[in-house]
């Protein structure tokens, strides 16, 4: 016979489940009902890549989970960073993605593709078009409407140039993170809403966008083309990016 604390465990157990069931079940419809049907405007990148500039962000739908990786947050967007024009290299000024990821492949080896190139788990910074070329899903441009006055554009490449190696939550920070608790890691809508915040970037009449936990600062961030910034600055509804040329890293 089975003892009464045991049963009522597994009831306890049972209904949680039942619960995670329906959570997800509502969020999976109210994603579907939000994302179905949404079209959006596309643009090749040989013609984009002249005009992006730092403080633009870069939003992903990653194709080997792009419904079921959004269901939590009701975003059809599963991650996004931002972009950096800094030194490559070379010396030359190149176009960087600053992000934060749990470590994720960049790009095959050219003599081995059996070899792929990992990102380090964090905060990171990789040239956008390398990036952008390997990436398998679909990616799209949320421009900023003009560029970044000097001052600000300073600070929000120091500031991603300082995010490099700050950690990815674990799965304790991530719930934490959703019920509003400050951890010391940044989830990549987290890392992206940091930048801009220090970057004096933040919707007027918002109190920032790194303040709204995670749920909050995810829709927030996704959808920057609907709010005013500071000094008239103002993000274009995201765009999706075609592919269509050859990438070499700087």
């Amino acid at each position: 016979m089975t003892h009464p604390i045991v049963e009522i465990g597994l009831l306890i157990v049972l209904i949680m489940i039942l619960i995670g069931i329906i959570a997800a079940g509502v969020r999976s419809s109210r994603y579907w009902r939000n994302s179905a049907f949404r079209r959006f405007k596309r643009i090749k990148i040989s013609d984009a890549y002249p005009h992006i500039k730092t403080g633009d962000i870069i939003l992903f739908i990653a194709s080997a989970h792009d419904y079921t990786n959004s269901i939590f947050t009701v975003l059809m967007f599963s991650h996004i960073g931002i972009v950096v024009e800094k030194k490559g290299l070379n010396g030359r000024l190149s176009l960087y993605i600053s992000e934060s990821t749990q470590g994720t492949e960049v790009m095959p080896d050219t003599n081995d593709p059996e070899i792929e190139y990992m990102s380090s788990a964090g905060s990171t910074m990789t040239p956008l078009l390398t990036r952008l070329k390997h990436y398998v899903g679909q990616m799209f441009l949320m421009s900023l409407s003009a560029p970044l006055d000097p001052g600000r554009k300073e600070k929000l490449v120091e500031t991603a140039e300082n995010s490099v190696g700050y950690p990815y939550p674990n799965a304790l920070q991530g719930i934490a993170g959703a019920l509003k608790i400050r951890t010391s890691s940044r989830h990549c809508y987290e890392h992206v809403a940091f930048i801009l915040d220090e970057s004096d970037l933040s919707p007027l009449g918002s109190k920032g966008l790194y303040n709204e936990g995670f749920l909050g600062t995810a829709h927030a961030v996704a959808n920057l083309h609907e709010k005013s910034l500071p000094d008239n600055y103002h993000y274009f509804p995201p765009k999706k990016i075609l592919y269509d040329i050859d990438a070499t890293p700087p």
